[in-house]
């Protein structure tokens, strides 16, 4: 990637405390991400993740974000997606409901 397209591509990652993990928060999390780079003018997000994360590459996947190998480094994975359209209709339904952009709509969240 030159100069030019790095300017329009954002490194994002996303860490969860094994107790707040399979709530719904990876995707609220990753939601607002794309709502932001979006607002922000981002084309592109990117991120890596284990190999063996499977949550977090079931999530990128359903979210229209495509996988790929790290060359050299069979442990980890590239998880990329262009943002508009397709990555916006994935996260439509949390934003119609106002789950995702604005603070003030987020649910309460809880100890485990």
């Amino acid at each position: 990637m030159d100069a030019e397209d790095a300017d329009h591509v954002a490194e994002f990652a996303i860490v969860l405390h094994d107790d707040w993990q399979r709530r719904g928060l990876g995707r609220l999390l990753l939601c607002s991400l794309i709502d932001a780079a979006q607002a922000a003018g981002i084309e592109r997000l990117a991120g890596t993740t284990l190999a063996t994360n499977t949550p977090m590459l079931r999530l990128a996947r359903r979210l229209g974000f495509g996988v790929s190998a790290v060359p050299g480094d069979w442990t980890l994975k590239r998880i990329s997606s262009a943002l508009p359209p397709a990555s916006m209709r994935a996260c439509g339904g949390l934003i119609a409901a106002g789950l995702v952009g604005n603070a003030s709509t987020q649910p309460a969240l809880t100890s485990p």
